[in-house]
């Protein structure tokens, strides 16, 4: 008899034995001891396996302690990783810049006098004026980090193009869904 045909077989006295175990509400794999209600293992044997799988995970990923934290280092770790990923952020808008593509997506090039393109332009515009018109329904200040240059950019923007450089055609008011459905570039 081959090798294959000795697994298959046993494989199928495997399987007569566990069905009847099962049948009988005993652990599947001692069938000693009724299994319990919720598993088809007894109690001694789910432990059996729990160390097992602890051992194999142990033996694959090796024996890391696990750190408890107090509250103060989670907050000191949370900052430092918001500092490493706001100088990544910065190092990559500034290449994006130095290559006048789009700060945003970063494929397109920018729009002229301005660090993102039309597209992405357009979506921070009607995010900033959502963002507006939820802080004036809620009655909170908008300016955002810092308002000196919101102020200052917006003078700008409207200066410059004599209006506001994107008029947006149709806002429906704080009062109602808060939506935008068209924008335009015209001055």
């Amino acid at each position: 008899m081959s090798t294959e045909a000795k697994r298959a077989e046993w494989r199928r006295a495997d399987a007569r034995r566990r069905s009847a175990r099962k049948a009988a509400g005993l652990c599947l794999r001692c069938g000693k001891v009724p299994a319990l209600p919720d598993s088809t293992a007894c109690e001694p044997c789910r432990e059996k396996c729990r160390a097992r799988d602890r051992e194999r995970w142990r033996a694959k990923h090796g024996s890391k302690p696990r750190v408890v934290l107090t509250e103060a280092e989670r907050a000191q770790r949370k900052a430092q990783r918001r500092e490493r990923e706001r100088q990544r952020d910065r190092a990559r808008d500034a290449a994006r810049r130095a290559a006048g593509v789009c700060t945003s997506c970063g494929t397109r090039p920018a729009a002229p006098d301005r660090v993102q393109c039309e597209p992405c332009l357009r979506v921070s515009q009607a995010r900033e004026t959502l963002r507006y018109w939820k802080a004036k329904r809620d009655g909170l200040p908008y300016a955002g980090r810092n308002p000196e240059r919101k102020r200052a950019a917006g003078r700008i923007g409207h200066t410059a193009t004599g209006g506001c450089p994107m008029r947006i055609k149709s806002v429906v008011t704080p009062c109602s869904r808060l939506q935008f459905t068209e924008f335009t570039g015209e001055g």
